[in-house]
Parts: C-alpha cells; sequence; structure tokens
C-alpha cells in the first residue's frame, strides 16, 4: 500500500487500483468493477473473490457487508435502515423485517437490468 493510504477517502482505493499503484483492492462493495463495467478488457482483467479461510479452514471475519453492495438507489431509500428500524422500534420480527426489505430491492432492481452488450 502507498504510504498516503491512511489518508484516503472513500473512492482513492478505487482510483489506485484503476491506476495499477496498487494490485488488490478490499473493498465491501463492487464499485471497483462498476466502475470499469463498459471498458471490457479491463472489466475482463479483474478477479473478484471472496476471502480467504483462515488456518483452521474457517471464515475470516470481514468488515464487509451486504448494504455496499446495492445500487445508489437501495441506498438513497434507505430501505435496510428502515427494515432495521422496523425491528428496534415497532417490533417487527427480523425475518418479516427482511423479506419487506428484500421485496422492495427486487422492485428497484427490476429497474435497473442488467444487459450484455
Amino acid at each position: 500500500m502507498p504510504p498516503g493510504a491512511i489518508n484516503w477517502n472513500d473512492a482513492d482505493d478505487n482510483n489506485a487500483f484503476h491506476a495499477k499503484t496498487i494490485v488488490m483492492d478490499l473493498d465491501g462493495s463492487i464499485s471497483t468493477e462498476v466502475a470499469i463495467i463498459g471498458k471490457k478488457q479491463d472489466y475482463d482483467d479483474i478477479v473478484t473473490c471472496g476471502l480467504a479461510d483462515d488456518n483452521d479452514g474457517k471464515p475470516v471475519p470481514s468488515w464487509a457487508f451486504s448494504v455496499c453492495g446495492l445500487i445508489a438507489h437501495v441506498q438513497n431509500e434507505h430501505v435496510w435502515q428502515t427494515a432495521w428500524a422496523e425491528i428496534m422500534k415497532d417490533g417487527a420480527k427480523p425475518e418479516v423485517a427482511a423479506d419487506k426489505a428484500f421485496k422492495r430491492i427486487e422492485e428497484i432492481f427490476a429497474k435497473y437490468p442488467i444487459t450484455q452488450s
């Protein structure tokens, strides 16, 4: 890692990866990949994988979580935060709140079809 990485903002890891000043980006989202999805050669050169298992064969704990991999519209609507509030404030069952959130996310994703060119 470059010494200046300690002061990076949210986009600097992606910028460094695309500038080829780093060879790996441990990111909790797919923003690195999405930034070049239109550049087929560069996109196809990227390998995306999960974290390796530890020495005991168990998953390594990570700060990465599902909210980061969402379409900007899902985040703007605060779909997951609304579900969490329903659980904490209104006493909703986690399964019910999650099902409601997933239904809304499916509706939003339907507006953004992924196509191959």
